[in-house]
């Protein structure tokens, strides 16, 4: 499994790729509880789009949105280069 982040992780399985979303929530008791969706994604780029995507949603400006998207492309091309070398 790989961990983008503390909210993201995915993997790949026999048909495709799992993209993990986690977030806070609570139980039935009120108790904090950490709770994942997971959908499924044929390939990467998929993959990568729905997390944007899904971050772009917290963003408040436009300055906020180029920024998510200039990161994202710089965390991809390091993760990239790195296992190249």
């Amino acid at each position: 499994m790989i961990e983008l982040n503390a909210d993201f992780s995915f993997e790949r399985d026999t048909y495709g790729w799992q993209l993990h979303q986690w977030r806070d929530g609570k139980d039935k008791k009120g108790q904090p509880k950490r709770q994942k969706t997971t959908t499924y994604h044929a390939n990467l780029h998929q993959i990568c789009s729905t997390v944007i995507d899904r971050t772009a949603g917290n963003c408040q400006s436009m300055a906020e949105l180029q920024a998510l998207l200039v990161n994202a492309e710089d965390m991809l091309i390091e993760y990239v280069e790195s296992k190249a070398a």
